[in-house]
């Protein structure tokens, strides 16, 4: 009998202050350009490495759920926001691997991420654990010189058997850069953003009156 073949699922975490079509569009580029199964898109509790989020976190998870039904494919996933506490990607990791053991898990990250990796908790731990995909954007040059963890694990891509040893791939992306502060602001001035944000979200935005009046000094 034929073994079936493994499913690869891609790991996406940030705020999501709103999530927006940048976050939405770039990363199922790489899923389609990857071959991955899914996408998880996971909203921080409580980030390590940035400000916290202006919207709470039932509102951030419900944009998330919102957006995700025009992109099949990306899963919202409310695992760190049920954990609570400040949201280590390490935890989410080992999260995902006990539900789903039989899954080839590769977490998304962008090239700043990358290039300071092993400032992040557990950061050997995660690459035991999960591959990882970097996006490179066209206005961003991978670096001459890559540190001996990345030399060590870098791959083209992720066709190669499911194996103990993990790898690093680099994934081009399109130049879809916006701003969560300059978005939450022009919200708040009642900018038209139908070309930023998805047609669930922005409704949801207008409906519970997020990023406005009394919210204005936190953008």
């Amino acid at each position: 009998m034929e073994k079936q073949k493994s499913r690869k699922v891609g790991l996406f975490g940030g705020t999501f202050d709103p999530i927006h079509l940048g976050h939405l569009l770039t990363v199922n580029h790489v899923r389609q350009r990857v071959g991955l199964d899914s996408v998880h898109l996971v909203p921080a509790a409580r980030p390590v490495h940035r400000s916290q989020p202006v919207a709470s976190e039932q509102h951030r998870m419900e944009m998330v759920r919102l957006a995700v039904d025009d992109f099949p494919g990306l899963v919202a996933d409310d695992r760190e926001l049920r954990r609570q506490g400040k949201s280590y990607s390490i935890d989410t990791i080992c999260s995902l691997r006990l539900d789903y053991p039989d899954v080839r898990f590769a977490l998304i990250v962008g090239m700043d991420q990358a290039l300071a990796f092993d400032s992040w908790h557990r950061w050997e731990e995660i690459l035991d654990q999960v591959d990882l995909i970097v996006m490179q954007r066209p206005d961003t040059l991978a670096p001459e010189s890559k540190p001996g963890w990345w030399q060590e694990r870098e791959a083209d891509d992720l066709s190669m058997p499911r194996r103990a040893a993990k790898v690093i791939i680099i994934v081009p992306v399109p130049q879809l850069w916006i701003s969560g502060t300059a978005l939450r602001r022009a919200i708040s001035r009642g900018d038209n953003l139908s070309h930023q944000l998805t047609p669930g979200v922005l409704n949801y935005i207008n409906q519970f009156n997020l990023y406005r009046f009394n919210q204005m000094e936190h953008l």
